[in-house]
Order: structure tokens, then C-alpha cells, then sequence
């Protein structure tokens, strides 16, 4: 499944998936920098918002954007990206 690829690109980031279940998808935060909230539904579309604000910064859809913009609010290890866009 889409989401479960994203998921798994989130974690490898250092983000934290919050501990509950739902069928739209999942939420993550990075725990030690709680600027940035990460929502990604099943269908593949995510968005990232201010915390302090819920101001949306970006969104779009699919692992390779996904990517991108992980890497521009979050560290992200170089060695990661080809794996997770692939």
C-alpha cells in the first residue's frame, strides 16, 4: 500500500507516527523538534503544517514529492532518498 511506503520513508526520517489507527491514514510528528506536523492519507496526498500555527508549508502526493519536502522541514539522511523514492 501507498501509505504504508510513506509510512516507512517517515519513520526512516526520525518522525514518530502517532499511536492511533485509522483508515484515512496516518499522522507524525518529530519528537525532540515539534515544529512541523505530517499528515498522509491512503490515497498518497500529504501535507505539512506549522505546529505552532497549522499553517500549511506543503502538499502533494506520492513518495517522490513526499521526499523533497521531508527534506526541506526535516534532517534527512542522503542514503535514504533513493530508497525511499524508488
Amino acid at each position: 500500500m501507498l501509505s504504508d511506503k510513506m509510512r516507512s520513508v517517515a519513520r526512516d526520517v526520525g518522525l514518530t507516527i502517532a499511536p492511533y489507527q485509522s483508515e484515512l491514514g496516518f499522522t507524525a510528528v518529530h519528537e525532540h523538534d515539534g515544529r512541523h506536523l505530517v499528515f498522509v492519507l491512503n490515497t498518497g496526498e500529504w501535507m505539512i503544517y506549522q505546529a505552532a500555527d497549522v499553517v500549511l508549508r506543503a502538499s502533494g502526493s506520492g513518495p517522490e514529492s513526499f521526499v523533497a519536502a521531508l527534506r526541506e522541514y526535516f534532517y534527512l539522511p542522503a542514503d535514504i532518498v533513493p530508497d525511499a523514492a524508488a
